[in-house]
């Protein structure tokens, strides 16, 4: 915060203006790193980077502590994947003018391809060739999940026609051997691969169920969001509707209708204070004995009377400036004492 705040009065003391919300004088960059990649690497990167866009780095972050686990269900895949990334925070702002560098999107091209050479890291293609969309998270977890039952299904069928080919030279070994009774080793290599066969079945349906179960878990908390707007709008019309049957029990007493109507024609007009006829009824209403808190009060309930459905939202000073004076006449001032407080308002 102190360096945006350094930049935002550098901005306005070179432009003479004020900050405006658009602008930008720091940017983050997030890096998708390989193992192994160096500082000297990565202050090469910085160097280029820098000349490439104008900005000026404030410092690199490098992560190695975040990732996933490999699934469980893929045989001899289940280490823990890192996700070697690093945080770059440039300075955007151009100390001369004040103003930000902005740059166009075919940086963000140039930026990969400097990475890419700078750390030795094989370039990717362009999403414009490749078709590929970015993915939100839950996305993401099931295009993952969808590859895993690929993988599954793919060695299931490896292992199908492994027995399949192992069946038939059990066959032809046993016309061999005759019925001596002797086990072979195909026998327990079939069994064997059977029994693979059979867990990866039952892991397959795992998966297959988690998929499930996940799109599920999307669709159910989507529908709870769904229930829960739902709930929240007949509950604001529920009481939009019982405000309206009060406002319309409240309006039967004329000396209320009167004092709504005076604090109204008083925004209408633009009235500095109230006349004394208005200042008189106004005060009975609040009730000449009654202690100052309790006054203003009623004042308040009053004006919040006045001003709901009034069509006149526009006018926030005029309603502002009568609820001061409406207080003021809670709080039992005389007209000059008020005019004077308004005045100075």
């Amino acid at each position: 915060m102190p360096l945006l705040r350094k930049a935002e009065k550098l901005y306005s003391e070179k432009t003479r203006q004020k900050c405006q919300k658009s602008f930008t004088p720091f940017r983050e960059d997030v890096l998708h790193i390989k193992a192994g990649v160096t500082d000297e690497q990565l202050m090469n990167f910085k160097a280029k980077a820098e000349e490439l866009t104008g900005w000026k780095v404030v410092g690199i972050w490098l992560h190695q502590d975040e990732g996933h686990v490999h699934s469980k269900y893929i045989e001899g895949d289940e280490d823990f994947a890192i996700n070697y990334h690093a945080h770059v925070l440039y300075d955007c702002q151009n100390h001369e003018t004040g103003k930000a560098i902005r740059l166009g999107r075919d940086y963000f091209r140039k930026r990969q391809d400097v990475l890419a050479e700078c750390t030795g890291m094989e370039r990717g293609n362009p999403a414009s060739e490749t078709g590929i969309l970015h993915r939100k998270s839950q996305q993401q977890r099931i295009h993952s999940q969808e590859q895993r039952i690929q993988q599954l299904e793919g060695k299931k069928e490896q292992l199908e026609k492994q027995v399949e080919s192992l069946e038939v030279s059990k066959v032809a070994k046993e016309k061999t051997l005759g019925f001596l009774g002797i086990r072979t080793t195909k026998d327990t290599e079939i069994e064997h691969l059977k029994n693979e066969n059979k867990a990866l079945e039952t892991r397959l349906d795992e998966e297959a169920a988690n998929h499930t179960a996940t799109i599920q878990r999307m669709q159910h908390m989507a529908n709870e969001q769904l229930e829960k707007a739902r709930k929240a709008t007949n509950e604001a019309n529920k009481n939009n509707r019982e405000k309206e049957r009060l406002l319309q029990l409240i309006l039967l007493f004329p000396i209320v209708r009167e004092c709504r109507e005076i604090v109204r024609s008083f925004v209408r007009f633009g009235q500095a204070i109230f006349n004394p006829a208005d200042t008189a009824k106004l005060s009975a209403f609040m009730g000449e004995t009654e202690a100052t808190e309790n006054r203003k009060k009623t004042a308040s309930s009053l004006w919040e009377l006045a001003k709901y459905s009034s069509g006149s939202e526009a006018l926030l000073t005029r309603w502002h400036k009568a609820k001061m004076e409406l207080l003021s006449i809670a709080e039992r001032k005389e007209p000059g004492e008020r005019l004077e407080k308004g005045l100075k308002r």
